[in-house]
């Protein structure tokens, strides 16, 4: 009787992970169902089988069928269709663990996902073998038919359900994003979506996308699209040849594919881990090795007690793999093989399903039944997450969090399932043409798709709008009488306009009397695209990561050099020394000098000895960034000076900026620093657009200036530093076995000699008040980050750049 209630329980042909891959079991065939005492049960069976994939002849392991004439009757060597119950249950595991680690892994990543593509790669294949040889491309329809059929709907609901909450739930910057990817999932690209706009599998947060889980099922479907017509194809191709001979052809192609990918994973994964991680050429060795694993004579396969202690030594893998590994920032690399060996472990081993066998307990109920709404539990339990932090504003989830995110998941997978069913069954109408059914899954993807996109170049554009109206603020700050006729300081404050950092000049901002009749610019929505135009868009900036690729030194020569420049400057030392070019710029023109641009974000420009501080390629740089702008003999570098906490625990001068500063005086080269910009540790715009901040109430989102900055600026001689010494890692690549490394507090305790002859420039008093470090001032979104100033905001401090500069620089105005 456990072979009843087994298989009436966990082989549910309406769960889509299972049913679109899935061949049916030979227990189900005329041969086999005299196993069971009720002749209706058998029926019932028998009728499923029949409805999910159609009749079949029985078994014959990799002999092949050919009909009388010799034409192969199936695509492949048929082999086994043996029904293996732990493959349900390890797919309710993975996706177990997913979920697990989504809310408690602090955001780590399991290798449940990377099961998951494996099964599904063994499955399909598995089935794949049996499609008969007659009407290659027909065949591949009602493949395509089907398998979409029960994937589609599900995920357009959920895609539709967070379009249309998006604007009421997630935060304004974030909108864009949310309706690309809408999209995208819609379309099975969101991995390539991903992968373009440079996003790393990012752990759940406020401003993480509700739609980034979504990367996983693309990739399958990609994966489910490619291979039957590929498959199919080839048929066509090679119907002359023997069942034997295609059979082979396929396992060495796949082979040599899953080698290839497997290769180039390696060398992306080095060169570019987070577009890596998105890539289906990256991630194809997987599938291959699923495929394989269904294509290998069944002779191959572990039985009887071996095959028990493989089964449950995968299962531990795949569980240990998540606590051992990273995935986030390993995979698709070698590590990547841990949680796939332990999947292949489980698919090659046959066990007996008597009691303590891994069949035997994965047919338990409880897991059979999350294996039974896994898909929808992980369509929903993502965005379901993201929305809980968006509204109740927390940056991370707790326990008893990620139990109410869990209790809102369920029902919703539940229903989701009654709704897959129903639309699959609706789908796949008898007598209904799978270009018929095809055709209409198609309509759907389009009736999602096609309105998300047009919104969201509707959002696109008017930010681009947007920011080509702040290239110019207007406005000006003016104290107004008050209601008795006495003009009171402070009280009475009417601004016009968008006046930016002009704003200082009449008042201390914040005010709570202060009121703008124009809406602040950029909007927070807009903020994070407000960089130089005219300087990024361009790709002279190198990369910021710490990839080998990622380390030539890139020249931005300037557009509008005058013909005899008299002077020639060179700007260096990261984003936040570049921040500052849209105000260099106007001045270099003005003035007459060539400005030049030689940066990788995220680097400081600094010796790269003992004391160094950065990444690897930061360092590989350097070491080369020094000759490329001693060789176009500049009157002075401009750089960023300090360096602000939180990466510090005060600000302070790095001793490797200061030993390279001597060198370029050495040299007759002026070396110009501008003071650090404060670090908030969240995102501004997101801030301010959950709190709805505005320049009179911006409290939640302001920083006391004795948390990001030092009393007085520590560009002078034998101010306190910090060095390489004390970074995690050596001054490279923190501990990868350290999780907390990136984040560890740096001490300040080292002095350094800071050279006397370096230019100084404080800008400090038009970014923090005396005690308050504003978001906003003077009606502009001072931040597009959570720490670059705005292009916006930069553009109004031009008159104090230039009156700075001026005043600690005079010789570069002779």
């Amino acid at each position: 009787m456990w072979h009843r209630r087994h298989l009436a329980t966990s082989r549910d042909h309406s769960n889509p992970w299972y049913r679109s891959n899935a061949a049916p079991s030979p227990l189900f065939a005329s041969g086999n169902i005299r196993m069971f005492r009720d002749s209706r049960a058998a029926r019932e069976c028998a009728a499923i089988a029949t409805a999910a994939a159609g009749p079949h002849k029985p078994d014959s392991d990799e002999a092949g069928h050919e009909s009388r004439s010799g034409t192969p009757e199936t695509w492949l060597s048929p082999g086994s269709r043996a029904y293996l119950p732990a493959i349900h249950g390890v797919r309710g595991l993975a996706l177990a663990l997913v979920v697990a680690f989504h809310l408690f892994g602090q955001g780590r990543v399991s290798g449940g996902v990377d099961v998951f593509l494996v099964i599904s790669a063994f499955l399909i294949t598995r089935s794949l073998r049996h499609t008969r040889t007659g009407r290659p491309m027909h065949r591949l329809g009602q493949r395509l038919a089907r398998t979409f059929s029960r994937l589609t709907p599900a995920a357009l609901l959920t895609l539709i359900v967070v379009g249309v909450s998006a604007p009421f739930i997630f935060v304004d910057t974030t909108l864009e994003a949310v309706y690309r990817q809408v999209t995208a999932s819609a379309l099975y690209v969101e991995n390539v979506e991903l992968a373009h706009s440079q996003s790393a599998y990012d752990a759940a947060s406020i401003t993480t996308s509700p739609l980034q889980h979504f990367w996983s099922l693309s990739m399958q479907g990609q994966f489910f699209l490619l291979w039957p017509l590929a498959l199919a194809l080839f048929v066509v191709v090679a119907r002359a040849l023997t069942l034997r001979q295609r059979h082979s052809i396929v396992v060495g192609v796949v082979a040599l594919a899953t080698v290839a990918s497997f290769l180039y994973a390696l060398k992306a994964v080095s060169v570019d881990q987070p577009s890596a991680y998105f890539s289906l050429a990256a991630r194809g060795w997987e599938f291959g090795l699923g495929a394989l694993a269904a294509l290998v004579p069944s002779r191959w396969t572990v039985r009887g007690r071996g095959a028990n202690v493989t089964a449950w030594a995968g299962t531990v893998i795949i569980i240990s793999s998540g606590f051992l590994i990273d995935g986030a920032t390993a995979y698709p690399g070698a590590a990547t093989l841990v949680p796939v060996a332990g999947a292949i472990a489980i698919l090659m081993s046959i066990d007996t399903g008597a009691r303590g066998t891994l069949s035997r307990v994965l047919s338990a109920r409880p897991i059979t039944h999350i294996a039974d709404i896994s898909y929808g539990l992980y369509l929903w339990h993502w965005p379901v997450l993201i929305a809980f932090l968006t509204l109740s504003g927390n940056a991370t989830i707790g326990a008893t969090a990620a139990i109410a995110v869990l209790a809102i998941s369920y029902p919703l997978a539940l229903l989701t399932r009654t709704f897959s069913t129903t639309a699959s069954a609706w789908l796949l109408a008898v007598r209904r043409p799978p270009r018929v059914t095809i055709a209409m899954i198609v309509g759907g993807i389009l009736v999602v798709a096609a309105p998300s996109a047009a919104y969201a170049q509707h959002l696109s554009t008017a930010s681009e709008r947007e920011l080509n109206q702040s290239q110019q603020p207007t406005g000006t700050a003016t104290s107004t009488p008050s209601p008795d006729g006495s003009a009171a300081p402070g009280t009475g404050i009417e601004v016009s306009g968008n006046p930016g950092a002009s704003a200082w000049e009449a008042h201390q901002p914040p005010q709570a009397d202060i009121t703008y009749a124009d809406p602040t610019l950029p909007s927070a929505r807009a903020a994070i695209d407000d960089l130089p135009p005219d300087l990024y868009f361009r790709g002279c900036v190198q990369n910021w990561q710490d990839q080998p690729s990622f380390t030539d030194v890139l020249v931005c020569d300037d557009p509008i050099a005058p013909t005899e420049p008299t002077r020639t400057i060179v700007m260096s030392g990261g984003s936040h020394t570049l921040q500052w070019y849209t105000a260099l710029q106007v001045v270099a023109e003005q003035q007459q000098w060539e400005l030049i641009v030689i940066d990788k974000d995220g680097c400081r420009l600094q010796d790269p000895g003992a004391t160094f501080y950065g990444s690897d390629s930061c360092r590989t740089w350097n070491d080369n960034a020094e000759d490329v702008i001693t060789s176009y003999s500049p009157d002075a570098v401009v750089t960023v000076g300090t360096l602000t906490p939180p990466e510090l625990s005060s600000e302070a001068v790095l001793a490797s900026q200061a030993e390279l500063w001597q060198r370029f005086i050495d040299e007759g080269i002026d070396v110009i620093t501008i003071r650090d910009t404060p670090r908030f540790g969240f995102d501004v715009p997101t801030c301010v657009s959950q709190t709805s901040a505005t320049e009179a109430e911006q409290a939640d989102c302001t920083q006391h200036r004795s948390t990001a900055l030092a009393d007085t600026s520590p560009l002078s001689p034998g101010a306190g530093t910090t060095n390489g010494a004390d970074v995690p890692g050596g001054g490279s690549n923190p501990d990868a076995t350290d999780p907390d490394a990136a984040q560890t507090e740096i001490a300040v305790t080292d002095d350094v000699i800071i050279p006397h002859d370096i230019t100084a420039i404080d800008l400090s008093p038009w970014i923090c008040s005396d005690t308050t470090c504003p978001v906003i001032s003077g009606n502009v979104l001072m931040y597009r980050d959570d720490d670059h100033l705005t292009a916006t905001y930069v553009r109004t401090l031009v008159p104090w750049f230039e009156q700075e500069l001026r005043a600690e620089a005079p010789a570069l105005f002779d």
